[in-house]
Formats: C-alpha cells, sequence, structure tokens
C-alpha cells in the first residue's frame, strides 16, 4: 500500500425481519368481525458496518502529529456528588 491508500479491514452485514402484529383486546376475539380489530406488518431492515484505514506515513524528521483534544465535561460531579452519594452543603 502506498501513504494515504485505504482498505478494509472489517464488515459487518446485519439482515433483519420483524414481524408485529397489533389487535384491540376483547374486540379482536369476536369472531369473523374481530378481524377488523388486528393488524400485522412487516419490517425489513438491512445494514453494513464497513472499518476503514487509512495510514498515513511519517518521516523521523518531520514534527509529532497534532493531539487530539478531548472535549472538557459538561458538568463537574466532583462539585455536586459528595461521597457515597451525599450531597455536599
Amino acid at each position: 500500500m502506498r501513504d494515504g491508500q485505504s482498505f478494509a479491514i472489517a464488515g459487518l452485514m446485519d439482515n433483519r425481519v420483524v414481524d408485529i402484529a397489533s389487535k384491540v383486546p376483547g374486540l379482536s376475539s369476536i369472531p369473523i368481525l374481530g378481524n377488523l380489530f388486528k393488524s400485522r406488518s412487516t419490517n425489513k431492515t438491512n445494514s453494513e458496518l464497513l472499518v476503514m484505514v487509512t495510514p498515513k506515513l511519517i518521516s523521523g524528521n518531520a514534527p509529532p502529529p497534532p493531539t487530539i483534544e478531548f472535549p472538557k465535561p459538561f458538568m463537574d460531579t466532583g462539585k455536586f456528588d459528595g461521597k457515597n452519594g451525599e450531597s455536599k452543603k
């Protein structure tokens, strides 16, 4: 492979078929008329997960790549939560 070329290392396919039956309790058990209060449907889904890798070659003289800065947490739980779940006052 050359620098910057991508290749797939893994893949996963998911094919699902779900049958859904709905009915109105009581009314659906009436002979002949009960069919008016029942429904059936089929849901088919296909999904695919693909893992791609794109290597980037660096030389020994190149500066280090930039570091990824993770987002800061929304709340500092240490300020709000005390030991063993007791709240600070």
